[in-house]
């Protein structure tokens, strides 16, 4: 099935969560088949639970088994494919959340680096994977299963027990993340209150016509500074980091719609044909063209927002 204009290819936090209050979604999917790329504007945590399947990301193919747990940031795209019998459970945090009653998580390196600036580095590409031993697994899937258990509760104090949980869980993960993102975590800081806004605004508006000194003056700092604190933090100076991110963007739009690439490349910032075409080629190595061809798979079956495709579903929202 070849996708079209009217798909979506986000899933957005007003679509997921049942109220403006609510800040997580919980679901439990068994993917027999697969789940085509998208792109949303939450936090998502998914564990593996059992089965088989490849996970896509802009950095390729993994396989997946039972104990693999991964972290995808917003606006990063990733897809399900070749599934038998997946079980993925999910967990989607809304950044309401993250960033006010869990803001403090931020002081943590381990959380700092899974919720922040992890999956923002340039190496990482939007996602941070682990393995998780077989006793935090179980343990993970438990705490899993008490959120999963507390959907119809409607009581204030639910709502506390729900984040006390997710807080259980996000333990595990952090001490069991493994000695390379331990590593990684130590020498990388927590994000700066400007990386964070900047991040957010040249997400937001991808089409604007950025430069340094008009998004060091939305954020009121000194360009140079704000230079080396992206640099420092993603690995990427600003207007690099904005690039890259509108190449991403792009890449998710050649899978889910059927747009002409010249629009796409408008859409994201980049209008003027030739030189979208030779900033696509640089950072996935091939054209906009074959891009869409060769990835054309990870975007079918067309699909609402949700639920994805699984056989079996269960779902809470806090």
């Amino acid at each position: 099935m070849q996708s079209s204009a009217s798909a979506r290819p986000r899933l957005y936090r007003k679509d997921l969560f049942n109220t403006p209050r609510h800040s997580i979604r919980v679901s439990r999917h068994i993917l027999a088949d697969g789940f085509l790329a998208h792109d949303h504007d939450f936090l998502e945590i998914a564990l593996i639970g059992g089965g088989r399947g490849i996970h896509h990301t802009v950095h390729g193919p993994q396989t997946l088994a039972a104990g693999d747990a991964f972290i995808i940031r917003p606006n990063a795209w990733h897809a399900f494919q070749q599934c038998r019998e997946l079980v993925v459970c999910n967990i989607c945090i809304g950044l309401d959340l993250l960033e006010g009653e869990l803001r403090w998580v931020r002081n943590d390196p381990a959380l700092a680096y899974l919720l922040w600036s992890g999956p923002v580095t340039h190496e990482r590409g939007g996602s941070v994977g682990l393995r998780l031993s077989t006793a935090a697994q179980r343990v993970c899937q438990q705490h899993f299963q008490v959120l999963l258990r507390l959907q119809e509760d409607a009581a204030p104090s639910a709502r506390i027990e729900r984040i006390g949980t997710l807080l259980l869980i996000l333990g595990h993960l952090a001490r069991d993340m493994g000695p390379a993102h331990r590593a990684a975590s130590a020498r990388t800081p927590a994000l700066h209150r400007a990386v964070l806004e900047g991040i957010r605004l040249l997400q937001a508006h991808l089409d604007q016509p950025w430069t340094l000194p008009v998004l060091a003056a939305r954020l009121a700092i000194d360009p140079a500074y704000l230079v080396r604190l992206f640099k420092a933090q993603t690995g990427l100076p600003p207007l690099a980091y904005l690039a890259r991110h509108r190449a991403e963007r792009a890449a998710m739009l050649l899978l889910q719609t059927d747009r002409p690439i010249a629009q796409i490349g408008a859409a994201v910032g980049w209008d003027d044909p030739n030189y979208f075409a030779r900033r696509f080629r640089a950072y996935f190595g091939v054209s906009a063209t074959t891009y869409r061809a060769r990835f054309s798979a990870l975007a079918s079956p067309v699909a609402p927002p949700a639920p994805p495709v699984p056989s079996r579903v269960q779902t809470v929202a806090d």
